[in-house]
């Protein structure tokens, strides 16, 4: 009897960003056991290939003459996978977005279950160009292909679903919770942490309010960024933060796990998005979820999730609003709160949080309830 096989097909090389999708590969290789996985990743030379050894899966990369974020070397990143998969016919096939989307098309055969992880919002290509337009009929006309959509968000599954018409699929909320319930080491002792906030992920003025970290009034207040710094001024923007003379410290950017390492010791995790559109309004970041684990409050602009959840546990603070005025107090108020009790029990509360309902375990037991058999 053949081995099952499952494949994704990812939109970024892995090990940097977007873990719910090796996580997710793994989960359902578990699921089907003895399945053997395998995972596509596009080849972005700003992201260096990871050990081998770093996933319990196969990971191929697939290396593109042009970045496959430019049109024709999307096209050739998808007929690249879609040669590898109608080779090796896996029972399984989980897409991760808009851009691999199409390679269902290519498909000579039809797996056994097709999974749509719905990351982006899909709000994004509405009112674009014809590209936009592209994707977002392409969303439409995948709709019987698929059996599953996987969204890390309510709101968004909700406007999404009905945005792409994908009435058929069933749908399941997954948080972008990838930790296991039963962490592998506990949280640094409130006590013990090195009194700085933390900023990781991307930097770009606007889009995450990077313009606010530049404030002389945050000038005294220790933050660490870490991340990609983004967006038409991206070159500008880092030579501010580099010439800066307070105490906000751009760091560069770092592999995800060694990123792991390095927030567990700080005191807050500051996680700021604008609210400049449906698909940042109804963000759900991985950093977010990624501090409650590691018992690091997070500091929040006020999206609906984030707010839900910091509210439910009593795990962080919220911003009252996306203003400026609202970033200063937070930080301030952060900033108080330090070696006090009111602090600690914080701390204990993340880890609350995510032992209780924030974990994958949790998650993807939901999921996998609903998944069909393979023999």
């Amino acid at each position: 009897m053949r081995t099952p096989l499952v494949a994704a097909v990812s939109d970024v090389s892995i090990g940097y960003g977007s873990p719910q999708v090796p996580r997710l590969l793994e989960s359902l290789s578990e699921h089907y056991a003895p399945a053997r996985g395998f995972m596509l990743e596009p080849d972005q030379s700003e992201r260096p290939p990871l050990a081998m050894n770093a996933w319990s899966f196969e990971l191929k990369r697939v290396h593109t003459s042009v970045s496959h974020y430019v049109r024709s070397g999307t096209i050739e990143y998808l007929v690249h996978c879609a040669r590898e998969l109608n080779e090796r016919r896996p029972d399984v096939v989980v897409v991760s977005s808009s851009l691999t989307l199409p390679v269902l098309f290519k498909l000579r055969y039809r797996p056994r279950l097709v999974i749509y992880y719905m990351l982006e919002s899909l709000s994004y290509y509405e009112g674009g160009g014809a590209w936009q337009r592209f994707m977002l009929d392409t969303n439409r006309a995948a709709s019987e292909m698929i059996d599953l959509i996987i969204s890390p968000e309510e709101n968004r599954a909700r406007l999404d679903v009905e945005r792409a018409r994908m009435h058929g699929p069933r749908v399941a909320i997954m948080v972008n919770a990838v930790n296991p319930r039963t962490p592998d080491r506990e949280p640094v002792p409130a006590s013990e942490r090195n009194g700085r906030l933390l900023v990781s992920g991307t930097i770009q003025r606007g889009m995450t309010l990077a313009e606010y970290y530049l404030r002389p009034e945050i000038a005294s207040i220790p933050i660490d960024m870490y991340g990609l710094i983004e967006g038409p001024d991206k070159h500008d923007l880092r030579a501010q933060f580099l010439a800066g003379e307070g105490q906000v410290c751009y760091r560069g950017y770092v592999p995800g796990r060694e990123l792991a390492l390095l927030r567990r010791h700080y005191s807050y995790s500051l996680i700021t998005w604008a609210d400049t559109s449906e698909h940042l309004r109804y963000a759900c970041p991985n950093k977010f979820f990624e501090a409650i684990a590691d018992g690091v409050p997070p500091i929040v602009t006020p999206h609906p999730q984030c707010r839900s959840i910091v509210d439910r546990y009593d795990c962080g603070i919220v911003m009252r609003d996306w203003s400026y005025s609202a970033f200063r107090d937070a930080l301030y108020e952060a900033w108080d709160l330090l070696g006090t009790p009111r602090y600690a029990q914080m701390v204990q509360n993340c880890r609350h949080a995510a032992h209780t309902e924030l974990n994958w375990d949790s998650a993807f037991a939901k999921v996998a309830a609903g998944l069909p058999s393979l023999s």
